[in-house]
């Protein structure tokens, strides 16, 4: 696919929070990750329940041959979508700044 097809976004999302010891029940009742992460990538794949996001493109004339480095973050994590733009404004942006 042509690379002018994909965008790039900031994903603002909450992880899970994992807790491998014995505890009793009025210790963990009421904790929750309290730690917001944000994700900067493009837009590799998106439905109802995952976005796919890739931190690293590999283009050939101008398409998408491969990527690297992906996140799967579950929609239920994402608290909101910072930013959304297609790859090539961001990419004429940087050759204007040249």
């Amino acid at each position: 696919m042509n690379l002018d097809e994909y965008e790039l976004a900031i994903i603002e999302w909450n992880d899970a929070l994992g807790i491998q010891k014995w505890q009793s029940i009025d210790d963990v009742v009421g904790i929750k990750p309290s730690d917001i992460f944000y994700t900067i990538g493009c837009v590799i794949n998106e439905d109802d329940d995952y976005i796919l996001l890739s931190s690293s493109l590999h283009a050939v004339d101008g398409d998408l041959a491969e990527v690297s480095n992906m996140l799967y973050i579950p929609r239920g994590m994402v608290k909101r979508i910072i930013f959304r733009a297609p790859v090539f404004k961001i990419l004429d942006i940087i050759k204007e700044d040249k």
